[in-house]
């Protein structure tokens, strides 16, 4: 049986899988992480991109924990999360968070 990740970031729950290459050393990876489906989401609603905005900034706003990040990325498609908050004005989609 895998062992898992613990706590609470992206990766949380996710397998720690080992592959043994051809001069038999065990290397070990993260198995692949699926982005949750937007039309299985809930939405809680969404925020403006004020001046100074971070992911982390963004994340408190809506979740009241700035490590829950990832959920707002995840979302909104983007895979730099520090994109999301370069253009003021812009309006990020702040989903259920998933697990």
């Amino acid at each position: 049986m895998a062992q898992k990740i613990k706590g609470n970031g992206r990766y949380s729950e996710s397998d720690i899988l080992t592959y043994t290459n051809e001069k038999n050393v065990d290397i070990q990876y993260i198995s692949r992480r699926f982005i949750p489906q937007k039309d299985t989401q809930k939405i809680l609603g969404a925020q403006e991109v004020q001046t100074g905005d971070r992911p982390d900034l963004l994340a408190y706003r809506a979740y009241g924990n700035s490590c829950d990040f990832y959920h707002l990325a995840d979302y909104n498609l983007s895979m730099n999360p520090f994109s999301m908050s370069t253009t003021v004005g812009r309006l990020i989609v702040v989903p259920m968070k998933t697990t």
